[in-house]
């Protein structure tokens, strides 16, 4: 189950740059690509609480979970709430990019780590 939920952050984040290579080109904002984008985050957060609830893994997934909340709640407040009039600009979807990146990372090392 973990392995699955590494999988879908991985596609969430090659989602997340297809997104950004939009932005990039100045393409047409699509609204519902970013919300899918967040809603699929959304979904890998649950399927990670619940398999953290169900006992499967240990401390360091715990961490990623925190991590992961964290990021996702202030992810929606910033682009949401912040940048729902204005246009962001391109480094907030960098930093984005990388601390999904960092959290991903804690959770793969978690799945080497206990098997």
């Amino acid at each position: 189950m973990q392995f699955l939920v590494v999988i879908m952050f991985l596609l969430i984040s090659a989602f997340g740059m297809y997104i950004l290579n939009r932005k990039r080109n100045e393409k047409k904002d699509i609204i519902w690509l970013a919300r899918m984008h967040g809603t699929a985050g959304l979904i890998g957060l649950f399927i990670l609480f619940t398999g953290l609830v169900r006992g499967y893994w240990g401390d360091w997934v715990w961490l990623a979970l925190g991590f992961f909340g964290i990021f996702i709640i202030l992810s929606f407040v910033l682009f949401e709430k912040y940048f729902r009039k204005t246009k962001a600009p391109l480094f907030v979807f960098v930093v984005h990019g990388l601390v999904a990146v960092f959290c991903t990372g804690i959770l793969i090392y978690s799945l080497i780590l206990t098997n």
